[in-house]
């Protein structure tokens, strides 16, 4: 979404949520063009990942290839590590 910046100053809240939730990315523009870009931050925290897998409901199956692939990385990481 392009917005001005007399825009985000009169709706700052309102478009600061539509970008956590997940919706897009915001563009702010003045006179001279892009001012700047408010979007989501990729990724997430080693501890909200913990917490977020703790509070899945994986499957027997599921939890079989989320530890085969673990397993697999550990193994590229171990062995970049010798390098």
């Amino acid at each position: 979404m392009k917005i001005s910046q007399t825009t985000l100053a009169s709706h700052s809240k309102a478009m600061v949520d539509d970008v956590l939730s997940g919706h897009e990315s915001v563009e702010v523009h003045g006179a001279g063009g892009q001012v700047v870009q408010i979007r989501r931050k990729v990724g997430v925290s080693a501890a909200d990942l913990i917490n977020r897998l703790k509070q899945a409901q994986f499957t027997q199956a599921e939890q079989n290839e989320l530890k085969f692939a673990m397993d697999a990385a550990n193994e590229v990481f171990a062995h970049a590590d010798r390098r």
